[in-house]
């Protein structure tokens, strides 16, 4: 049921920490119409930081790093940059010059060829240094070339560099250190003879002397150029990008030599400063709109104000202009929706407000701290019975992508119970992320074409919901025709010989085109969907145990899915017969009639139970529980001490989850 983490969507906002019992309250899920498409997007779109992004044709490219190497991702739209495809296309030696702390890759297409630029050290950061690799094809996520130091005569740190292409010419863009230690963080800038060597001698563009550049430390960092009408403007960060008040600052060049310092001039503020749910926004990078008629930043926020560097999360909106000089505004909080960038196809989600699905022992609360959708979430989903029905339509049978925004302050992980359609609930993972933080997780759900439910219960721990997304068209599997007809058969009896309501229903496709997923009913009642892997032709089976069931007749359908349509799987009837114990032998050992004596239950062939309870005239004297292990025999004794002259009527009733089985009576005579 988890989708893959390229797969995830995430997102994050302010709310109250709720944790009293509270009373439910319901309503009804309104679902956009299948034919519809989403006309906006929520952010953040990524987790991470730092992005860079570069759009060419209908594809865009973006780039990350970790631990583990830089990593390229390959999305279709802006709003879906977390569905793309991420490969590693370099990975740190164990030790060395550039081992550790690999920060801020860049992505760029120059005359044609990819480039990426990033900083990395030995493990100290004062020798944090710039380098730059070349794809050796046109596919960014292919083959790249060993990493290049990128320096000044003038050697010093380095990082978040990036290349500036003016008049053409090449400029390399970063932020340093003047010295040899940390004093603060200045802009630099110097020229290059090809993408990945510096010609002359650095240039210190700009130092951080005003107030807005020094909050926590004197810091100038991120550099990235857009040019129009004859303008251009190096748009860079400014402060501690750990602080709130992280922000956006400008240079602008109207004509001049752009190596020298006084053809700039610096803004009088922050251009692009914090709100709420989107706290020092900065490290940026520019793109266009698929159609390329508008043009669109991606940076970075953190959701939650004093996280510092954790939290920190992806977002994207446009930008217009004044004149040949960018006009950015203020960041989009994540409660408010974004409209997709113009010509965006990739059509990301619909949305369900939580407030507006059917809640069950749960609450619906107003926000008063922004954060949730609407300024509405449902909390206190914290008894086993509670639980949030979302009612969702979509346009044709398959598996749909679903991101459930959730916020978890418990410290550990939770979880929810999934179910759609009513079929046998999954659980599904909501890590801990503070109740002040709003996120995604990601599923693959199997949806039918028009009304689907879909339910979250609780599971371990608490976790309050938003809303839910689900993609607007189900994914593609590659099929070319609706799936072959599969097969089903029972094991009911094969291991014991019993038909004994604990059995296997197996689902073979032997030959044809394969499905993703399938789905069992069991009396038209749906009982689970299994996906499968659809890789044509090679032999499907899908395996469902049947646990519980009492003695009658059970029918059992399927249907095979694929992104080509639904196949019907023949009936299969299983006859439960023998559901309940076998039948107990009741025997005793009073030979002497003292009054003294032992009752024997023995249960020799039959389903086995799991207690017993042993009457006198109808009343209880004694019971417990029993191993089941069918069909092996089973046995319970009863001790009987002192009992009076007469005639004893005993009997022993053995019982399991389907039913009861009472033994023939049996009678002890006392004399003595």
């Amino acid at each position: 049921m988890h989708r893959s983490p390229t797969r995830s969507r995430l997102a994050a906002a302010l709310v109250a920490l709720l944790l009293a019992v509270g009373a439910a309250s319901s309503g009804t899920a309104v679902a956009v119409a299948a034919d519809e498409p989403p006309a906006d997007f929520y952010n953040p779109v990524l987790k991470g930081a730092d992005p860079s992004v570069v759009r060419q044709g209908d594809r865009y490219i973006s780039v990350s790093s970790d631990a583990e190497g830089i990593w390229v991702r390959e999305s279709s739209g802006l709003a879906a940059l977390s569905d793309g495809e991420v490969r590693r296309v370099w990975q740190p030696d164990a030790d060395g010059p550039l081992c550790c702390n690999v920060w801020a890759p860049e992505i760029l297409l120059i005359d044609g060829e990819w480039h990426i630029y990033f900083a990395a050290d030995d493990g100290a950061n004062a020798n944090h240094r710039m380098y730059g690799i070349r794809a050796l094809t046109d596919d960014p996520q292919g083959a790249w070339s060993d990493p290049v130091k990128i320096a000044a005569p003038t050697d010093r740190w380095a990082i978040d560099a990036t290349v500036m292409q003016h008049d053409g010419s090449l400029y390399f863009l970063w932020s340093g250190w003047e010295g040899t230690v940390d004093e603060g963080q200045s802009l630099y800038i110097a020229p290059m003879s090809d993408p990945l060597t510096i010609s002359g001698e650095r240039v210190r563009l700009s130092a951080p002397t005003e107030s807005w550049e020094r909050v926590a430390l004197p810091i100038q960092e991120g550099p990235e150029v857009l040019e129009r009408d004859g303008v251009t403007t190096i748009v860079y960060s400014a402060s501690g990008s750990w602080t709130e008040d992280y922000c956006l600052g400008t240079l602008t060049s109207r004509g001049g030599d752009v190596l020298d310092p006084a053809s700039w001039e610096k803004s009088d503020g922050c251009v692009f400063a914090k709100r709420d749910t989107a706290w020092g926004p900065g490290h940026h990078s520019f793109t266009t709109s698929p159609d390329g008629t508008e043009d669109w930043i991606v940076y970075h926020a953190s959701t939650v104000k004093d996280r510092g560097w954790d939290g920190r999360t992806i977002r994207a909106q446009r930008f217009s202009w004044d004149g040949g000089s960018p006009v950015f505004g203020t960041p989009v909080a994540t409660y408010e929706t974004v409209a997709l960038p113009s010509g965006d196809t990739s059509v990301p989600q619909r949305t369900y407000e939580a407030e507006d699905a059917e809640v069950h022992r749960a609450r619906v609360v107003d926000v008063s701290v922004p954060g949730a959708s609407g300024h509405r979430k449902v909390g206190y989903i914290d008894f086993d019975d509670s639980w949030v029905e979302f009612t969702v339509t979509v346009p044709s049978d398959g598996l749909y992508g679903v991101d459930v925004r959730y916020s978890n302050g418990t410290g550990s992980p939770s979880t929810h119970l999934v179910s759609v359609n009513g079929a046998a609930a999954e659980p599904v993972a909501l890590p801990s992320n503070g109740w002040d933080n709003w996120l995604f997780t990601g599923l693959d759900l199997d949806l039918r074409a028009g009304e689907n439910t879909v339910r979250l219960s609780k599971g371990q721990g608490f976790a309050e919901l938003d809303l839910i997304r689900v993609d607007a068209r189900a994914q593609d599997d590659g099929a070319v025709a609706r799936p072959a007809a599969g097969v089903l058969s029972s094991d009911n009896g094969w291991d014991t010989g019993l038909r004994d309501g604990d059995y296997t229903i197996t689902m073979d496709l032997w030959w044809g085109q394969n499905a993703s997923v399938f789905r069992l009913y069991e009396n038209g009642v749906l009982l689970s969907s299994t996906r499968l892997d659809p890789a044509t032709p090679a032999a499907q089976r899908a395996t469902v145990d049947i646990r519980g069931r009492v003695d009658g007749e059970y029918v059992y359908t399927g249907e095979l899915v694929n992104s080509r349509g639904v196949t019907a799987v023949a009936a299969l009837r299983v006859p439960v017969t023998d559901a309940a114990p076998g039948r107990p032998v009741l025997s005793h050992d009073n030979h002497d009639r003292d009054g003294a004596f032992t009752l024997t239950a023995d249960l020799w062939w039959g389903t086995n139970a799991t207690s017993y309870v042993f009457r006198e005239g109808g009343v209880v004297v004694g019971e417990g529980t029993l191993t089941a292990a069918t069909p092996s025999a089973q046995r319970a004794r009863l001790t009987v001490a002192g009992a009076a002259p007469g005639v004893h009527r005993y009997e022993v009733e053995f019982r399991n989850a389907a039913g009861a089985t009472v033994s023939r009576p049996v009678e002890v005579t006392v004399s003595r």
